[in-house]
C-alpha cells in the first residue's frame, strides 16, 4: 500500500516537472505578446484650455499655481502622452474659448477643429465652481484642536477633436482638512490674512493635483489619432511630427467623416470606416507630410489612425 502511493506521488511530481521546463523552453504566444515592446509608439497630444473661474478668487497667483501643477502633474502621468507647449513655457492654454454666443455654452466643433489644426487628440477644459475656507475642532475628545480646512468644487471636461463629443464629463467636489505639520506651523505663526491666503493657496493646489489624477485615468485610455489638414500638390499634411515620434515610412488609415448630428444646440460629427492609407515621406518636429498610398475622397479634417 506505502509502495503504491510512494508511486502515484513520483508520477504526480514528475507531471509537475514536465510542464514547468514545457513553460520555459516552448515560446507560449500569450507570454510573448505581454513582454513584446513596441519600437515605434506614436506619442498622443493634448491642450489645456482655461477654465472657467465662477469662484471669487480671480488673482493671478492663484490661477497660475492651478495651471502649473495641474499641467506637471497630468504630464507625469500621462502614458505615450504629452500637454503641448510654447517654446517660452512649459505648457500652453488656449485662453479663447469659442462660443456659442446666443447659448453662452462651449461651440464644441469651433473648439475641436481648433484642436485639429494643432493635431490634438482631445482638449481639456473646466469650470471652478467655488472654493471656501473653514476652521472646526478635530481629533480625540479632550485633545481635539481647531484645524483649517477648505472646500471646493469644480466641473472636468475632456473634449475629443475628431467629434467634438465629450469623452469625459465630472462634477468633482472635495472637503479636507489641512494636516501638513509644516503647513500648519506656518500657518499658525501667520497673521489672519496670511491664513487666508495661505489656504487658498492649498486649496487650488490639492485641486489641480485631484482633477489631474481623475483627467489622466480617461486620457490613458485614448488611442493616437492626428489629421489632415491641408493639401499641397499631391501630399497631405499632418499636424504631428519628429516630437511624436513620427518617422518616415510609417503609414496611417484614413477614416471617413460620416456625417453631422444636431443634439441639444451641440455639432458632432460621427466617424465611419477606413476610407484610404497615406504614407509619411517627410518628417519637421511638429507635423509631416504624407502621399497617398490608396482611397479616394481624402479630404481636409479627416482623421488619421495607426
Amino acid at each position: 500500500m506505502f509502495i503504491k502511493k510512494s508511486f502515484t506521488y513520483t508520477l504526480i511530481l514528475l507531471f509537475f516537472v514536465i510542464c514547468i521546463t514545457a513553460c520555459f523552453s516552448i515560446k507560449i504566444p500569450f507570454l510573448k505578446k505581454e513582454t513584446k515592446i513596441e519600437k515605434n509608439i506614436f506619442l498622443k497630444k493634448y491642450c489645456l484650455a482655461i477654465f472657467e473661474n465662477r469662484s471669487s478668487f480671480t488673482k493671478q497667483k492663484y490661477l497660475k499655481t492651478f495651471y502649473e501643477k495641474l499641467a506637471l502633474d497630468i504630464n507625469q502621468n500621462l502614458k505615450n502622452a504629452y500637454l503641448v507647449s510654447e517654446e517660452s513655457s512649459d505648457f500652453t492654454i488656449i485662453k479663447n474659448i469659442p462660443r456659442n454666443l446666443s447659448k453662452g455654452t462651449v461651440d464644441n466643433q469651433a473648439l475641436a477643429q481648433m484642436g485639429r489644426e494643432m493635431g490634438l487628440n482631445s482638449i481639456i477644459t473646466g469650470e471652478i465652481i467655488e472654493i471656501k475656507t473653514f476652521s472646526a475642532k478635530k481629533g480625540f475628545i479632550g485633545f481635539r484642536k481647531i484645524r483649517p480646512g477648505f472646500s471646493w468644487k469644480v466641473k472636468l471636461s475632456i473634449y475629443d477633436c475628431e467629434t467634438g463629443f465629450k469623452t469625459f464629463f465630472e462634477d468633482v467636489e472635495q472637503k479636507s482638512f489641512v494636516d501638513d505639520k509644516q503647513f500648519y506651523k506656518q500657518y499658525l505663526e501667520s497673521n489672519k490674512s496670511t491664513k487666508f491666503q495661505l489656504l487658498i493657496q492649498r486649496s487650488f493646489e490639492q485641486m489641480a493635483l485631484t482633477c489631474a489624477s481623475m483627467l489622466t485615468k480617461s486620457l490613458n485610455k485614448e488611442l493616437w489619432k492626428s489629421y489632415i489638414i491641408r493639401k499641397t500638390s499631391d501630399l497631405f499634411e499632418i499636424p504631428c511630427g519628429s516630437s511624436s515620434n513620427i518617422q518616415v515610412g510609417n503609414t496611417f488609415n484614413v477614416i471617413e467623416k460620416l456625417d453631422n448630428i444636431v443634439s441639444e444646440g451641440q455639432e458632432y460629427i460621427i466617424p465611419g470606416e477606413i476610407i484610404g492609407k497615406v504614407e509619411v515621406v517627410e518628417v519637421f518636429k511638429d507635423s509631416c507630410k504624407a502621399k497617398k498610398i490608396s482611397g479616394e475622397n481624402i479630404e481636409n479634417s479627416s482623421c488619421v489612425i495607426r
